[in-house]
Order: structure tokens, then C-alpha cells, then sequence
């Protein structure tokens, strides 16, 4: 009983650490769920992914679509989009993981293959 109740922690566990399909949540951890963001999509398919926003910020011929996993607090997940393409995805929070992007999470990901 107690391996069955293990295995069904653990495959929850794994469910809620990155889950580039949907929107982010406060169990996302960070590196993981921008690792497997998928970048170059379009703004509509990364709002069909993500449901819409909780801000949409214009500036510089560049959009951002802000996602907070919590609103109350100061954690938020922005999607850089230019040209209607999304180009990157940064991590926000008060803490030591604060200003990670997908493109480096990714290209940290490749280069240790």
C-alpha cells in the first residue's frame, strides 16, 4: 500500500514541476517549467496554452503577457511577444531565481546533453 501511495506522490510531484501546456502555478519551479516552454509559438497559441493573461503590457513594439501563479504574491511568469511570435519567457519573484528566462534555462539544457 505504501509503494502505491509513493508512486502517486511522486507522479504528482513530476505533474506539477513543469507543465509548458498550461498556465503556471506557484508549484511550478521555475527552471523546469521555462525549460520546456515552447518559444517561437504564436501569441495565440501561447494564450490558447496559458488562458489569458492576468496583465498585457505594451512597450517597444514588444508585448508582454503577464502571468501570476498567486495573485497574492510577487511571483509572475512574462511571455515576450514580438512580431505575434513568442521570443522568451521571464520568471519574476523576490528570491535567487529571480529574472530567469527560458532562453536560458534552454540553452543551459542543450549544452549539457
Amino acid at each position: 500500500m505504501s509503494k502505491i501511495l509513493c508512486a502517486i506522490i511522486a507522479a504528482t510531484l513530476i505533474a506539477c514541476t513543469a507543465v509548458p501546456g498550461s498556465r503556471p502555478n506557484r508549484y511550478n519551479y521555475p527552471p523546469s517549467y521555462l525549460q520546456a516552454f515552447p518559444l517561437n509559438i504564436s501569441e495565440a497559441e501561447a494564450i490558447a496554452k496559458l488562458g489569458p493573461p492576468d496583465q498585457t503590457i505594451n512597450s517597444s513594439g514588444k508585448k508582454m503577457l503577464v502571468y501570476r501563479p498567486n495573485l497574492k504574491a510577487s511571483m509572475s511568469y512574462s511571455v515576450i511577444v514580438e512580431n505575434g511570435n513568442v521570443v522568451d519567457v521571464i520568471y519574476n519573484e523576490s528570491g535567487s531565481l529571480n529574472g530567469i528566462t527560458a532562453t536560458e534555462e534552454q540553452r543551459k539544457a542543450a549544452s549539457s546533453k
